[in-house]
């Protein structure tokens, strides 16, 4: 009579997928667990920040973010959960927007892992002699794992906004993981194709990285599939044709969607991607965004190479010219790194892959597609992936040369120490992003002459304290003032928020006065202008402000409730408060702001009604 006994190594030999994805989740909960009580940040706060974003209808937000209405759709979910609670857990909202983040970024990460383990045999068969000294167990774990707690991916998972970047970056490694599965025996190639093509149609909805998979899915084929002879085929030809016309067509259908299929709209999309350029660098260009470009990528590799220096916000310098010195050894470097993966390509086939990796996907906003903002540490998410593919190739290299059980047992101490290493950086950097003000202080240390640097900072000291906070950031703004040539209008509006709470009223005035010259559509200079002249007695001015900020932005629930306080005092405003107020009903209902708009809709009717 036998027994049966249980044996954990055979039950993680069996389910090798299941037991790295517990090892990679519990390493990303732990990594970035002081993080899920961040508060919203940037981009956040004008979003599913702001407490409308909860009453837009869905379809409200395709018709608002053509591209990217899948993430957004998950935000509105998000901020329609008021409360979830678990037994005893009541954890504020904000957690759960975290907790989906964090989610999405432990999925990514295993996808890391089964992409590189299920590469691992094709690669193992074409290139035995490159692979072979590897482990296929430890390597594909140490590389989602790697990624899991890699500090240069946390933006994209604190940063709530980013979950445009982690859906996507699922959706991309999804699409090569379907494609990676049909070079294994006994596949429907079908079916694999099939999943990859529903992936980038899914990911094309999530944010426009995607546009570089069918290519990278390329690379793959050409890097991993066994081609054998074959005579020509007419069929064979056309349907190469045809993916080659996909991969051309599908960025610029996505420009278009971007453009809203407006010729004049194109033409605006096709100089800026994501707002006006002039918004944070004085004198970006396409070209000069381009050239500035070289600079960044080597960044990002160095920051993933060497996890140090990370910033919110990071101040590169401008690169005004190709015949510039930094310009040309910079793109020297990068294509000398570019022609050594190339020609390594045989003998380490997966230094070649990742670097193909790191730049195809930095290609959409690492090239002459220009955004506001020059460097984003986000933006290096997946390019993370290839750094740490490159580094198991360089591990594998040295195997190859120096085989012995001590070496073996080095490389395998010298990988769990740089995880903890990366994991500990990870955890100091979620500690960072606590509160606005170690944020911000944070990025003012390393980039203290950077206009937007100084203008969140001083916003985050106002916040951070009501009575002496606007002195404060007055201070740190009026001492940069001198060093800038042309001053930001978001700057001039914190300046003129800070002047107003300290009762400085010329002051304040000015400064507003400045920020609508710069920027006439302003939303927040036009409210806290209006405010100002309020408090000091001067209606007219104020009603008159709130009028020019309907005009820019004519559903903005605040300017509405706000105006139609002050004409509800007036007898011949009464019709129009009424109106106003009514629009704050519609924009924002079941909210205080509601609430108040329709007790003075009753209020206004009962004083009519005295007065007939």
């Amino acid at each position: 009579m036998s027994t049966l006994s249980f044996s954990p190594r055979r039950f993680v030999r069996r389910h090798i997928a299941l037991a790295a994805f517990v090892v990679i989740a519990a390493a990303g909960v732990l990594a970035y667990l002081p993080s899920f009580t961040a508060p919203f940040h940037l981009d956040d706060l004008g979003t599913f920040g702001d407490p409308q974003f909860k009453y837009a209808t869905p379809r409200e937000l395709v018709t608002t973010y053509p591209t990217r209405w899948l993430p957004f759709l998950t935000f509105w979910l998000n901020a329609n959960i008021r409360a979830v609670h678990i037994g005893r857990l009541r954890p504020i909202p904000i957690v759960w927007f975290h907790i989906v983040n964090c989610a999405l970024h432990i999925v990514a990460a295993w996808l890391v892992f089964a992409l590189t383990r299920t590469l691992w045999r094709p690669l193992l068969r074409r290139y035995p002699a490159a692979m072979g000294p590897l482990s296929s167990r430890w390597a594909p774990l140490f590389c989602g794992v790697a990624f899991a707690v890699h500090p240069l991916c946390s933006q994209a998972v604190i940063y709530l906004s980013q979950r445009v970047m982690l859906m996507a970056s699922v959706c991309y490694l999804a699409a090569l993981l379907c494609a990676a599965r049909t070079f294994l025996p006994c596949r429907a190639r079908w079916a694999g194709w099939a999943g990859a093509a529903v992936c980038i149609v899914i990911g094309a909805f999530c944010k426009e990285i995607i546009v570089t998979a069918p290519l990278a899915i390329a690379v793959m084929w050409w890097l991993v599939a066994e081609r054998k002879p074959r005579a020509f085929s007419w069929r064979r030809a056309l349907a190469w044709a045809g993916g080659a016309v996909v991969i051309v067509a599908l960025p610029a259908a996505v420009l278009f969607t971007l453009a809203k299929w407006d010729p004049e709209h194109l033409r605006q999309v096709a100089g800026a991607v994501g707002g006006p350029l002039h918004a944070h660098t004085q004198g970006l260009t396409r070209a000069t965004y381009a050239y500035t470009q070289s600079e960044v990528l080597l960044r990002y590799m160095r920051l993933a190479v060497w996890p140090s220096g990370f910033s919110i916000d990071h101040d590169v310098p401008l690169i005004g010219t190709w015949r510039s010195i930094a310009f040309l050894l910079r793109m020297e470097v990068l294509l000398l790194l570019a022609l050594l993966a190339f020609r390594r390509r045989v003998y380490a086939p997966l230094f070649f892959w990742g670097a193909a990796v790191f730049f195809l996907t930095l290609l959409p906003q690492s090239s002459i597609i220009p955004t506001p903002d020059l460097m984003f540490e986000h933006r290096a998410y997946l390019g993370v992936a290839g750094v740490i593919w490159v580094v198991v190739s360089l591990a594998g290299s040295v195997l190859g040369v120096l085989r012995s059980r001590a070496v073996v047992v080095f490389i395998r101490v010298l990988a769990v120490a740089i995880i903890a290493a990366v994991a500990s950086v990870t955890w100091m950097r979620t500690l960072v992003w606590q509160d606005s003000l170690t944020l911000w202080l944070d990025a003012y240390r390393k980039a203290p002459d950077k206009q937007r640097v100084v203008n969140n900072f001083a916003e985050a000291a106002m916040a951070a304290d009501e009575a002496e906070g606007p002195r404060v950031a007055a201070a740190i703004i009026e001492r940069h003032l001198p060093l800038w040539s042309n001053v930001l209008p978001g700057v001039l509006v914190t300046l003129g928020t800070a002047y107003a709470k300290c009762g400085e009223f010329a002051r304040a005035t000015n400064s507003f006065e400045l920020a609508l010259t710069g920027d006439p559509s302003d939303t927040v200079a036009r409210y806290n202008y209006a405010i100002l002249l309020h408090n000091h007695g001067l209606r007219p001015g104020a009603v008159d402000q709130l009028q020019k900020l309907l005009l820019y932005h004519p559903r903005n629930a605040d300017a509405h409730f706000l105006l139609g306080v002050l004409l509800a005092s007036t007898r011949s405003g009464s019709v129009l408060a009424t109106n106003h107020l009514a629009m704050v009903i519609e924009l924002v209902p079941g909210t205080r702001e509601a609430a108040l708009a329709r007790t003075t809709i009753e209020r206004i009717v009962e004083r009519l009604e005295q007065q007939k």
